[in-house]
C-alpha cells in the first residue's frame, strides 16, 4: 500500500515538473540585418528593449548578418539596430507569442540625419510618439563630433536647461531645468536614480562634474511638468 502510495505521489511530482517545464519554454527571436541594396551587414550592433525593464538585451550580426535572442519571455517588445557607416532602423515593436517562432528583418540606410526614437528617461522603453512630453536627445555621434569631455559640457546647447559652473573642468557643476532649482533635476543612468546619499535632498549635483561621457549611448533629456 505504501509503495503504491509513494508510486502516486512520485508520478504526479512528475506530472507537475513537466507542466511547469512546458509553460516556461523560453523565446527566440531571430533575423537579419541589411543594406539598401538587400546585403547582408555584418557586426551590426541590434538592440531589444524589453517593455517592463531599463535593461537591454544586445547581439551582434555574423558574416550573414544574422542576429539571435535566446530565453526571451512572452510580451511586447522595441527592437532597433545600427552599424557603422549606416543610420540607426526605425524602432519596431514586436510581440512574441508562447510556441510562435518570431523572425524579424530590418534593413539599414546610409548614414545620414536621424532622430532617436527610444526614450528610457520615463523608467521603461517608449517610442517618441508614446511621449507626451518635451525630450531632447543627443546621441554618441554629436557628443564625439563636439568633442565633449562631460556630460555637463554636453547638456549646455539644450535648450530650456542651464548649466553652472564654478571654474574650470572638475569644478563644482550644477544643472537646472527651466528655472528649478539644481536639486530638482533628477539623473538616470539606465533609467535607474542616481544620488549621493550624504546629500540633504539626495540629489546627485554633487557628483555631475564627474560625470563623463565614455562609453555614452545618448543623453536624454526629459523637462516639463510631465516629467515628474
Amino acid at each position: 500500500m505504501k509503495s503504491k502510495i509513494m508510486t502516486t505521489v512520485f508520478l504526479l511530482i512528475f506530472a507537475l515538473t513537466g507542466r511547469v517545464s512546458a509553460d516556461q519554454v523560453p523565446m527566440m527571436l531571430t533575423g537579419r540585418i541589411t543594406d539598401p541594396q538587400g546585403g547582408a551587414v555584418a557586426g551590426a550592433q541590434v538592440t531589444l528593449y524589453t517593455r517592463d525593464s531599463t535593461i537591454p538585451f544586445r547581439s551582434t550580426t555574423d558574416g550573414n548578418g544574422s542576429y539571435r535572442f535566446e530565453r526571451l519571455r512572452p510580451g511586447v517588445y522595441l527592437l532597433e539596430a545600427e552599424a557603422p557607416g549606416f543610420g540607426r532602423s526605425a524602432t519596431q515593436e514586436i510581440t512574441l507569442s508562447e510556441g510562435k517562432p518570431a523572425t524579424r528583418d530590418v534593413g539599414l540606410t546610409l548614414a545620414g540625419h536621424h532622430d532617436e526614437i527610444v526614450v528610457i528617461a520615463s523608467g521603461t522603453p517608449q517610442s517618441v510618439d508614446e511621449v507626451s512630453k518635451a525630450v531632447t536627445t543627443i546621441d554618441s555621434q554629436e557628443i564625439d563630433s563636439r568633442d565633449e569631455l562631460s556630460v555637463s559640457e554636453a547638456l549646455r546647447n539644450v535648450p530650456g536647461l542651464r548649466v553652472q559652473q564654478l571654474g574650470g573642468p572638475g569644478a563644482f557643476t550644477n544643472i537646472k531645468i527651466r528655472g528649478l532649482r539644481n536639486e530638482d533635476t533628477a539623473v538616470l543612468i539606465d533609467g535607474l536614480r542616481f544620488r549621493d546619499a550624504a546629500a540633504p535632498q539626495g540629489d546627485a549635483s554633487s557628483f555631475i562634474e564627474d560625470l563623463l561621457v565614455s562609453n555614452v549611448d545618448r543623453l536624454e533629456v526629459l523637462r516639463g511638468s510631465g516629467s515628474s
